[in-house]
């Protein structure tokens, strides 16, 4: 059996990192539909501090990239988590076990709160949160209207949560 391995993104990958972001595939499922243009995805991304990425790789073939993104809001700490496929289709597999990896790889932030942003078309993704034990974010709640002050909320997406002790 192949071994997966999560391997951190460095600044040499931002072309492949591009090139995955523009794939239809994670188009359709992006608050973004458009294909994102090389200036602006070079300017966003030597401007990004706070987001570290990791490949995701098996047989030496970068299936998925995994994000977390990390903001400080009214004195709380908040993880972003979110993924982008590399690839036209995953293994169901492979995606859960990458997810769970990522679940597993948060948790080094105490006291946070992890969020996940899902496109209300992506029926899978909206499922897979309740089996990681994320809950839906109420947008009347005030944790939602702090979030959305600070990082604008797209209202094509689903907003999920988790504490992280």
């Amino acid at each position: 059996m192949t071994k997966t391995k999560y391997i951190e993104i460095t600044d040499r990958d931002l072309n492949f990192y591009l090139k995955s972001r523009n794939l239809i595939i994670n188009r359709q499922f992006s608050a973004e539909n458009d294909k994102i243009n090389n200036l602006d995805h070079y300017i966003w991304w030597f401007s990004k501090k706070n987001r570290s990425s990791y490949f995701v790789q098996k047989a030496d073939k970068n299936l998925m990239i995994l994000t977390e993104e990390v903001y400080f809001i009214d004195g709380k700490k908040i993880i972003i988590s979110g993924l982008i496929s590399c690839i036209n289709k995953i293994d169901l597999k492979d995606l859960l076990n990458a997810i769970k990896w990522q679940n597993e790889n948060v948790l080094k932030h105490k006291n946070a709160i992890n969020l996940i942003f899902v496109s209300k078309k992506n029926i899978f993704g909206n499922l897979q949160n309740k089996y990681f034990k994320f809950s839906k974010l109420i947008k009347n709640t005030n944790l939602y209207k702090k979030i959305n002050k600070e990082i604008k909320i797209d209202l094509n997406v689903n907003v999920y949560f988790k504490e992280i002790k």
